[in-house]
């Protein structure tokens, strides 16, 4: 493959389909014709006959909850409908992580909030830095620069005032001054949180750091100790060598690597 952050689906035959890289990649289901790629910012599809078709996922409903809500693929965007079909709020957000979980962390132009079961935003619009998700009523959030800790009813719990932020445990390691310390919600000082002894496990598989699944069930894998970075597929691992995917006759050549090994490898997308 080519050098920078291209990539590329190659079909059976080892050709280049579309005949160029593009932007990023997405594979098809097993069942799945058209592949996704990003041109220019936008996310369209890419058949097997290696032409230019609308995405695949554009009107789907990638999360359904049973309250009734929706996350449907709106060109690049997410939007959010209820079970009358009819849009809950007025934004299309970014396309992050949905599930049905709520309160839901959703992105818009660049800022962040929490969506709720009914569809609403907790505060309205989007208007955080940065953000954790509630955990015990809570969440840490970030404002102006500084980290402070909201409540479930949306109300600032306490007021931003902290450089550093990290939740755990229900407690909050924080940074002022040049002073590292931990709190809980109400800004009062303890101590460190005990911990369970397999917390430092918690979603790691073997020699590989394991993310989130995909919305097609695939599981990206990083590997701690190899160059070269693979999806698994379900029922079958294709994490050594990299070679084509299971069963779908496409294979997805990338060169995010510059020091990869061997330049000709065929390295699937890593999101």
């Amino acid at each position: 493959m080519t050098e920078g952050q291209k990539a590329g689906l190659l079909d059976e035959a080892g050709r280049l389909l579309g005949g160029r890289l593009f932007d990023d990649a997405r594979l098809p289901d097993y069942s799945g014709e058209v592949a996704k790629i990003l041109v220019n910012g936008q996310w369209i599809g890419l058949n097997r006959a290696g032409d230019l078709v609308p995405d695949p996922e554009d009107g789907m409903a990638l999360v359904a909850c049973p309250s009734g809500i929706k996350f449907m693929h709106s060109g690049n965007r997410i939007q959010v409908v209820g079970a009358d079909e009819k849009p809950t709020v007025s934004y299309l957000f970014d396309d992050t992580h949905m599930t049905c979980e709520f309160s839901v962390s959703v992105r818009y132009n660049g800022r962040w909030g929490f969506l709720k079961q009914d569809g609403k935003l907790l505060v309205d619009p989007p208007s955080f830095q940065s953000q954790f998700g509630f955990s015990g009523g809570y969440a840490g959030v970030k404002i102006d620069g500084k980290w402070g800790i909201l409540d479930s009813s949306g109300v600032l719990a306490l007021a931003p005032q902290f450089d550093e932020m990290q939740p755990d445990s229900g407690a909050y390691a924080v940074s002022k001054d040049a002073r590292k310390f931990w709190i809980d919600a109400s800004g009062r000082e303890v101590s460190e949180p005990r911990r369970l002894e397999d917390r430092q496990s918690t979603g790691t598989s073997g020699n590989a750091r394991t993310s989130r699944a995909s919305r097609t069930g695939l599981t990206v894998m990083s590997p701690t100790r190899e160059l070269r970075q693979c999806l698994t597929i379900p029922m079958k691992a294709v994490f050594s060598g990299c070679g084509p995917s299971l069963n779908t006759g496409w294979t997805l050549g990338k060169n995010r690597l510059a020091s990869s090994r061997n330049s000709k490898d065929r390295l699937f997308p890593v999101s």
